[in-house]
């Protein structure tokens, strides 16, 4: 499963883009105060703002509500400090008066005004959104100053070093071994538009394989897929893995009904569990490393800045 936080960062870099299509009311007095960070207020309001655009954006990923309810209750979790996460980062990038170029905002500008038919539909979104150009240009500058603040403090500070990549390997083998394999051939019939049609065809095609026929010219004539090929341990519904695991080389099933049709298998080889050599998993093992290694300075780096700015939940 995807870290959490890794989750929120991605929803704050989408927020600017969905603002575009999500209605945003203008800032009222009685909104409730969650937090102080620094000169800056975090209000109800901007939670609620963030957990709908955050429901907005992981909205295509789930088809089924349910799933999609359960995700938001753990992103609820943790919403608020990802938001001051957010205002200590900004307030820390103009401590250290990191610059957005100003070509930068304009090109995220053309980039999100490009999505729409003509110019006048980015004009309309943003007066229905309740938005002025200049209010989306700040928003576009706080996200391009974290990602500066991100870059100079935490990012440019991150090396990892071979020894460590060997070290990772060595350490976490479970990581990399392959479970066993299975190169088989296959036949399939499909029982999409008749059934009986499908069980007489696939009956024609055992009496063929048990009165000696070759195996891939019955299925050059009667397969309505491709062979299956290489697959593993793990990657099959049981009843097909079951089946083409117990075989004996050179043995073929009996028909295995499906979903979609009849699955008549081969087995010609079994290939034993193996573990992945280094040089084969080396640029996997380099991005699990710098990523704990990011992560762990990321860390250290909020509580630094934290202890520098007036901070207070209320």
């Amino acid at each position: 499963m995807v870290n959490l936080k890794f989750k929120l960062r991605c929803v704050m870099c989408l927020c600017l883009a969905f603002s575009l299509i999500f209605s945003i009311n203008s800032f009222a007095a009685e909104d409730k105060i969650l937090c102080v960070v620094g000169d800056d207020l975090i209000t109800q309001k901007d939670l609620n703002e963030f957990l709908a655009l955050a429901a907005l954006s992981l909205s295509d990923q789930y088809s089924n509500k349910n799933d999609l309810d359960k995700e938001m209750e753990e992103i609820k979790k943790d919403a608020l400090n990802q938001l001051i996460e957010e205002k200590l980062i900004i307030h820390e990038a103009k401590r250290q008066k990191l610059t957005v170029n100003e070509k930068q905002v304009q090109a995220r500008i053309e980039e999100i005004s490009s999505q729409f038919p003509a110019p006048q539909g980015f004009e309309k979104a943003l007066v229905l959104d309740g938005l002025t150009l200049n209010e989306v240009k700040r928003k576009i500058k706080e996200q391009l100053l974290m990602r500066e603040a991100i870059e100079e403090n935490v990012r440019s500070k991150v090396f990892v070093h071979p020894q460590e990549v060997t070290n990772y390997y060595n350490n976490h083998s479970a990581e990399f071994d392959e479970p066993e394999k299975a190169n088989v051939d296959s036949i399939f019939i499909s029982t999409e538009n008749s059934l009986s049609e499908a069980q007489k065809k696939v009956r024609e095609v055992e009496n063929l394989l048990r009165k000696g026929e070759d195996f891939p010219s019955v299925a050059s004539q009667s397969s309505e897929a491709p062979s299956l090929g290489i697959v593993m341990r793990g990657q099959l519904k049981r009843e097909i893995e079951e089946a083409i695991f117990n075989l004996k080389i050179g043995e073929f099933s009996k028909p295995i009904r499906t979903e979609k049709g009849f699955f008549v298998f081969k087995l010609l080889e079994i290939i034993p569990p193996q573990k992945r050599p280094l040089s084969a998993v080396q640029n996997e093992v380099y991005r699990s490393v710098y990523s704990q290694k990011f992560q762990a300075r990321y860390n250290d780096w909020l509580k630094t800045i934290k202890k520098d700015v007036y901070c207070l939940i209320k």
